[in-house]
């Protein structure tokens, strides 16, 4: 615990947990999408080919050269599938974000022709649509409550979901000359085969949904959007483009010459929503978004730059060769303003990718894949078994500075792939698909009945036991105190004297970090000593996180 406790030696966890699902041979399962509850429960989405089991419940896409997309439910305390629904009609269908609140779990994608969503059915206008749809846990059963198509005359699609109470957030972005989101049409700002991207906040009902507003960036080329993350009113969209210039609102950036990546900022009014600020990131080559996540201020992207040298602000990263290799940057939200703090790469001498991004208190988790022979994340090197393989990496953001701390792999001989990544507790979660023979250290996927391996694809979900997660986080705040812990009622937060620091934020969060209380505080000569009130908190395990200036302590509390 001493070495996990200092960043510069933390040790990787063992995979500690998998689950896959069991298919006969010819037939395979991938993971696109993951989310988790505070209760133990693990939802994943993407698609299927012929029959695939979740546990006891067996799904047969329609027919042989057809995929169909489902949405499964994993009770990781129970250890099984208790659920899973299949979205029929779909073929090249694509489930690209789920969201979790409560008993309710959203989804979008895209689809081509018909697809059916339980007793909804949706048609495409054009040769591919958007969607955004909801679901209801029920326990052992879950079921479709409504669906909603978003589309023109040519390709669109929802590709980011967010969710905040019953605000349902999407993002995605479309070819078609008008996109109609079913109450308001956006038109394409610019001329045939471009594309631009859009936001748009859904209310839901409860049995339906309304459209309540839609923003969108324009361009000569195109814009498109990958991530989106939401803290209370602000809504951060990250994509790609290539326009010269791009406009967010008021604001614009011009592409590096390539593909370049951005980074926005919107506020939800109420009824509009309105670009605060947006920055760009690249070079002269590919870049793009892997994903986006949001704690207070703090705002990280991750993704892929083709270099050979990308900007992020004032930091200048290099590839290790002449592909793609890995970023991960944090942005400061100044409110009206936000600019990059740091950034750090990650690499090897063949493509790298993100597909997942996860922030809780000072610790990010990326994952993604790799088809380096060797592939370095800081002092940390991972070596490839087969054609690519999976690995699951945490920084620790230093305020001003950033750096990893470990890394870790997954796979065999074949091509295995992350595909989302979530934080749950104490235990981070990555899924995706594998070709038997695969091994998560001593957990091994040996595939299907009757496959030879490199035959079809196995979706599974992994589990990392991340131990400084339920411990005292390393920041800069040394001397904090919190008591009593386990706190029945109240619980008191005390500070030495601290110097230069103007704002101090007290928060009280979830697991999953969701805010549940925050606090206001105030300095004095001697120090900082509060006095918070848990009055009609329900027990259980929280996070407090106490932020001064650009440092920041997360304590476990256990609220009796």
């Amino acid at each position: 615990m001493v070495l996990l406790a200092n960043g510069a030696y933390a040790q990787a966890p063992n995979w500690s947990a998998l689950a896959t699902t069991s298919q006969t041979i010819g037939n395979g399962s991938v993971v696109q999408a993951l989310a988790a509850d505070a209760s133990g429960n693990v939802y994943l989405a993407g698609q299927i080919s012929g029959t695939v089991q979740f546990g006891s419940t067996s799904l047969t896409a329609n027919g042989s050269v057809s995929s169909g997309m489902y949405v499964a439910k994993w009770n990781t305390s129970a250890s099984r599938f208790e659920w899973a629904q299949l979205i029929t009609g779909a073929f090249m269908g694509k489930v690209n974000g789920l969201a979790v609140s409560g008993s309710t779990i959203y989804i979008c994608g895209h689809f081509s022709g018909l697809a059916g969503f339980g007793p909804f059915s949706l048609t495409s206008q054009g040769n591919k649509d958007g969607f955004v749809a909801k679901l209801t846990d029920n326990g052992a059963t879950g079921s479709f409550t409504w669906a909603r198509g978003l589309g023109g005359t040519s390709d669109d699609e929802a590709t980011a979901l967010a969710v905040q109470g019953t605000r349902v957030y999407v993002a995605g972005s479309f070819w078609s000359p008008a996109l109609d989101l079913g109450g308001s049409v956006v038109t394409n700002s610019g001329p045939v085969n471009t594309m631009d991207m859009f936001v748009a906040r859904l209310s839901d009902s409860g049995a339906g949904n309304s459209l309540d507003w839609v923003q969108q960036a324009r361009g000569t080329n195109y814009e498109d959007a990958t991530s989106l993350a939401v803290s209370g009113t602000s809504i951060y969209v990250a994509g790609t483009f290539n326009s010269a210039p791009s406009s967010f609102g008021s604001a614009a950036v011009s592409s590096a010459g390539g593909v370049d990546i951005y980074v926005a900022k919107l506020t939800d009014t109420g009824t509009s929503g309105n670009f605060n600020w947006v920055q760009r990131a690249g070079g002269p080559a590919y870049d793009e978004v892997g994903g986006l996540a949001v704690n207070a201020a703090n705002v990280y992207v991750a993704g892929s730059f083709q270099g050979p040298t990308a900007d992020f602000g004032s930091t200048n990263l290099a590839t290790a060769g002449i592909n793609s290799d890995i970023f991960v940057a944090k942005l400061t939200d100044g409110g009206s303003s936000g600019s990059f703090t740091w950034a750090q790469r990650a690499g090897g001498q063949n493509p790298e990718s993100v597909t997942g991004l996860q922030v809780l208190g000072p610790y990010v988790y990326v994952a993604g894949n790799f088809t380096s022979s060797t592939i370095d994340f800081g002092s940390t090197t991972l070596r490839l078994q087969g054609g690519a393989d999976v690995f699951v990496a945490r920084l620790l953001n230093a305020g001003s500075t950033g750096r990893f701390e470990w890394a870790k792999r997954a796979g065999g001989e074949w091509s295995d792939f992350a595909g989302d990544l979530a934080v749950q507790g104490t235990s981070v979660l990555v899924a995706g698909s594998v070709q038997p023979i695969a091994s998560f250290d001593s957990y091994s996927v040996t595939g299907p009945v009757g496959m030879p391996p490199a035959r079809g694809t196995v979706a599974y979900v992994a589990t990392l036991n991340d131990l400084m997660l339920a411990t005292t986080a390393a920041s800069s705040l040394a001397g904090l105190s919190v008591f009593p812990n386990p706190a029945p009622g109240r619980v008191t937060v005390q500070l030495p004297a601290l110097s230069g620091v103007s704002q101090i934020t007290v928060t009280l969060t979830d697991v999953l970090n969701r805010v549940v209380r925050a606090y206001p505080v105030g300095l004095t000569g001697e120090g900082l000593r509060q006095e918070l009130d848990l009055t009609g908190v329900v027990p259980g395990v929280y996070l407090l996180r106490v932020q001064a200036g650009s440092a920041e302590t997360v304590r476990r509390l256990l609220v009796k």
